[in-house]
């Protein structure tokens, strides 16, 4: 009944074409981690250190053994017990054809040629029964629920993605698009790296708020067992105007800016006389009186200076169309301006009175949305985007993590997205820890490597500047590690809640060692492992029958809509599959391993349903399916 009634709810609606203390200081300077560009428009409140934070995960529980920690991902018959053999061999085959480049860098036409020769039933047949019924759950209710009793037996959850895409118009269709929607703005991103919502209307975005509102009513039905979490997952250029998080992501990085200016020392603070000086640049005409509310305001506790952290905390972004109606008047009213360009430039990239408006709205859609995560019980997960949408997007998730991950029994509500191939990922999410240390809530934790690498290092080049990813994999991959360590040490103390969400075996590994150093259990502790469906199985299969918190992002819709989904889940992880040695390694060693003991596998077997699933008689966790 409970299977039934989540894929009631999830039927898909059709959418549209889219300083710290002096001792935090030192630490941080010791790490030499660089500062992201985000600000955050909170209210002025005191800090705050609530029970919670000083509450290890594992202290409710008694220690778990050491063996617990000890996981082999290379045996093929644990790893791939659930797999038929025809699945076995459809990933093989997957799997190889996406590390094969021409093939990736040409899906698309050979897609097209495919549905001018064959047609598109013959077409949409060969697509089903390969990449489709590898990447995705199915495309009716009882396919999805095949696929998710099968992984329930196991300890793995779901994390609902519906995987319905239009790739948004370009060119002269773009152009009448926009010329259609008034002042509406379409984005006209060439590469589309990720899914794209084409933003056409409010109206359009309040649709997809209930499209992610029946996700999370849906969530809630499919836990591993009844104290298991689930998730929900939500992406902001869905619910808002795209170039209005891009405006917003400009107006955030120039408070960070003015922070900068106004600390004349560079040492990570702002004095009083600091502080006055910088206001005078923007306002001459400002009053003492007025400059004395306005730092009071920043520094509530009255220690006579500002960190980047209070800076963030205490600014608000509802003030900076005010701001820039004073700093025209000022323009106005002088004979002979001082640093003027520099205003007018100001004046010109903060927010106006409509951008504040339409943002609010944005903030309204993903409030309810955690707001009905919060009343289901399910931990909403707030996707990564490009960078110069993410200082908006991480605004709007630690805001509401201020709001909903403040209980110390129910945890962390809200979880921000951190991409650890950005170079300053790491400094931002200690300043982001600080941040909820002082506001006295759970900061909950997605964390990735990064989907946009293409894009970010052909947008820096763009705009000569200097490119925000790694320039090897090797570093990404150290600062994911590191970046993890810090988390469950935090996690640990009760101060943040973790979703590993990675493909790479050795990351998997180092999180699960440093588990059992802490001592967290796995079935208790906030630590959750996630990974796409279809991919890493055997990380992901391992993790689940040993009792950890496993989850698999899992995809769904009709199979016409999904086309645009599986072209780009075959671009984006074209080398990541390229790579994926261990995996094609493990599924041909299973293959073999069973043509060799062909005598010892269940006699009685029968297929049955659509989409290439196998239904078996004899069900086992292990045992090797034909």
């Amino acid at each position: 009944q409970q299977q039934v009634a989540w894929l009631e709810l999830c039927q898909p609606r059709p959418l549209s074409s889219l300083s710290p203390t002096a001792h935090y200081a030192q630490e941080l300077q010791a790490r030499s981690l660089q500062v992201e560009d985000l600000s955050f428009p909170l209210k002025p409140v005191s800090p705050q250190r609530v029970g919670h934070q000083q509450r290890s995960s594992s202290s409710a529980s008694p220690l778990p053994s050491e063996k617990l920690y000890k996981l082999d991902f290379t045996d093929s018959k644990k790893a791939f017990g659930q797999s038929s053999t025809l699945e076995l061999a459809r990933a093989w085959l997957v799997f190889r054809l996406c590390g094969f480049k021409p093939f990736v860098q040409n899906s698309e036409k050979l897609l097209t040629v495919s549905r001018k020769v064959l047609g598109d039933k013959a077409t949409y047949f060969l697509v089903r029964h390969t990449f489709f019924n590898h990447f995705c759950a199915g495309e009716n209710r009882a396919e999805v629920q095949s696929r998710m009793e099968r992984m329930k037996q196991n300890n793995i959850g779901a994390i609902l993605d519906y995987a319905a895409e239009d790739v948004p118009p370009s060119g002269a269709e773009n152009a009448k698009a926009q010329s259609n929607q008034g002042d509406a703005p379409v984005d006209d991103t060439q590469e589309v790296v990720a899914r794209q919502y084409d933003y056409s209307s409010e109206a359009q975005s309040d649709a997809h708020a209930e499209s992610f509102l029946e996700a999370i009513k849906a969530s809630s039905h499919m836990r591993t067992s009844p104290s298991a979490p689930s998730f929900a997952s939500v992406k902001l250029t869905a619910l808002g105007n795209p170039l209005l998080l891009e405006r917003t992501s400009n107006a955030i990085n120039v408070v960070r800016g003015l922070f900068h200016e106004f600390d004349e020392s560079q040492d990570g603070y702002i004095d009083c006389n600091e502080f006055k000086q910088g206001i005078k640049r923007i306002f001459p005409a400002a009053t003492e009186e007025e400059m004395k509310a306005m730092f009071k305001m920043l520094d509530p506790e009255g220690v006579d200076r500002i960190d980047y952290v209070a800076w963030c905390q205490h600014m608000s972004l509802k003030d900076q169309p005010a701001m820039a109606t004073r700093i025209l008047k000022c323009l106005k009213d002088e004979a002979d301006p001082k640093d003027k360009d520099w205003r007018m430039r100001l004046s010109d990239v903060i927010l106006n009175s409509q951008e504040v408006h339409l943002l609010e709205a944005l903030y309204k859609r993903v409030s309810m949305l955690a707001q009905a995560a919060a009343d289901h019980q399910v931990k909403l997960l707030v996707d990564a985007e490009h960078t110069f949408y993410q200082p908006a997007i991480n605004h709007l998730a630690l805001e509401l993590s201020r709001k909903y991950n403040s209980d110390p029994q129910q945890g962390a509500v809200v979880y921000n997205t951190y991409q650890a191939y950005l170079k300053g990922s790491q400094k931002c999410l200690a300043e982001d820890l600080e941040r909820a240390k002082r506001q006295g809530y759970v900061l909950g934790v997605k964390l990735v490597r990064g989907a946009y690498v293409t894009l970010e290092r052909r947008h820096a080049q763009e705009k000569s500047i200097e490119s925000p990813i790694f320039d090897t994999i090797d570093g990404t991959h150290a600062n994911y590690n590191a970046c993890m360590k810090m988390l469950l040490g935090e996690v640990a103390q009760g101060r943040a809640e973790l979703m590993v969400a990675s493909h790479n075996q050795r990351s998997v590994e180092l999180a699960v060692e440093e588990m059992g150093k802490l001592q967290l259990d796995p079935s208790s502790s906030r630590v959750a492992f996630g990974t796409l469906f279809g991919m890493a199985d055997h990380i992901t299969q391992v993790l689940g029958l040993a009792g950890f918190r496993a989850f698999k992002l899992v995809p769904y819709g009709r199979i016409d809509q999904t086309i645009p989904y599986l072209l780009r889940r075959a671009t984006e992880n074209a080398d990541v599959l390229k790579g994926a040695k261990l995996d094609l390694q493990l599924i041909q060693a299973e293959i073999v391993r069973r043509v060799k003991t062909m005598r010892g596998l269940p006699k009685k077997e029968v297929t049955a349903g659509g989409a290439g699933q196998m239904q078996h008689v004899q069900k086992s966790s292990v045992q090797p399916r034909s």
